[in-house]
């Protein structure tokens, strides 16, 4: 599966959230957050496994988005791989990933 899914305030990254279906994601992704005026939210990317630098990209694309709808943003359960590239891109800091 390649979508994102919602469950209340909680979305989940697909296993594949890479290059080929990053645009998809970040379109679903805006939609649902714009929904969700004034409530905390939490960006689950525990089944995401095929990660590469679109990933990180679609990560401070969530952050801006939680900014601009005022929203907190608790980005979980990112896997090792996921962690490597957010630190090779320096940007751990932006995205306070929690375990």
């Amino acid at each position: 599966m390649t979508a994102l899914t919602q469950t209340g305030n909680t979305f989940f990254l697909p296993e594949d959230s890479s290059l080929a279906v990053i645009s998809k994601l970040a379109s679903s992704l805006e939609q649902g957050l714009a929904s969700l005026a004034g409530s905390s939210v939490e960006l689950d990317c525990a089944k995401a496994t095929k990660v590469d630098s679109a990933t990180v990209s679609l990560l401070l694309h969530a952050k801006r988005l939680a900014l601009r709808y005022n929203l907190p943003l608790k980005i979980t359960s990112p896997s090792d791989a996921l962690l490597q590239l957010v630190a090779l891109y320096h940007v751990e800091e932006m995205l306070c990933l929690a375990p």
